[in-house]
């Protein structure tokens, strides 16, 4: 996980696009219902806590969600693709 969150950040710096980060997706699901607001999520689906595609659903039962997220998957998890 840490590999994949290097390169995102640097290509992220690069850029110069702002951007926060969490550990765990609690913290990520807090953060919006505090009304923070961004473009875009990122998670990796294998966090502390939740996964990805739990972070994921948690936050589509949050009433206005509408920000594009996008979850990180291994190769080895087609089937959550789908």
């Amino acid at each position: 996980m840490e590999h994949k969150f290097y390169l995102i950040k640097k290509k992220l710096n690069d850029k110069n696009i702002s951007f926060s980060h969490v550990l765990y997706g609690l913290d990520a699901v807090d953060k919006i219902k505090r009304g923070k607001k961004y473009d875009y999520i990122i998670v990796e689906d294998e966090m502390k806590e939740m996964s990805g595609y739990s972070t994921l659903k948690e936050l589509e039962k949050l009433e206005k969600f509408n920000i594009p997220v996008i979850v990180m998957l291994n190769k080895n998890k087609e089937k959550i693709k789908e």
